[in-house]
């Protein structure tokens, strides 16, 4: 319902509020904020795919010490806890070459590690067509040989 006003400069400015507030103006406004949010996204999937060239890797993924505690140093990729020993910290460390491949890093950081034995597995030069039973068949390798065959659900 339209609100009634006492003077003519507020009048104006309820006929105003009342135009914008109505559910027809409602309906509009939220269509034009829908289009314009829509164009948006268009147009900046559109500049995302018309990049040049494509990201590579500077340098190849390695074990450093450099500026805190050991780690695995990579340009490209991905970090992820995964289960292990208990009381043990467990990640994997998946890193996109320079030269086009994968190296996979299965390593313990626990606070007693050494930088020299925290490496429980490092494969290198793995094609994308057989990442995943590389992956699979590290973990279960290591988690024969350093948990005796299980795997913590915890």
């Amino acid at each position: 319902r339209r609100p009634s006003t006492r003077s003519s400069k507020s009048s104006a400015a309820a006929d105003k509020l009342w135009r914008r507030s109505s559910p027809v103006a409602l309906a509009l406004e939220c269509a034009k904020t829908r289009e314009n949010n829509s164009r948006r996204l268009r147009d900046t999937t559109l500049a995302l795919h018309q990049a040049e060239g494509e990201y590579r890797s500077g340098f190849r993924s390695r074990l450093t010490s450099e500026g805190g505690p050991p780690r695995v140093e990579f340009d490209v990729g991905l970090q992820a806890r995964v289960n292990g020993k208990p009381g043990r910290k467990w990640s994997v460390v998946i890193a996109y070459e320079p030269d086009d491949t994968y190296s996979f890093w299965l390593v313990e950081g626990h606070a007693g590690r050494k930088t020299d034995s925290m490496v429980l597995a490092c494969v290198r030069d793995v094609y994308c067509d057989t990442v995943q039973a590389v992956i699979e068949s590290t973990y279960d390798r290591a988690i024969a040989e350093h948990n005796g065959g299980v795997i913590p659900l915890g």
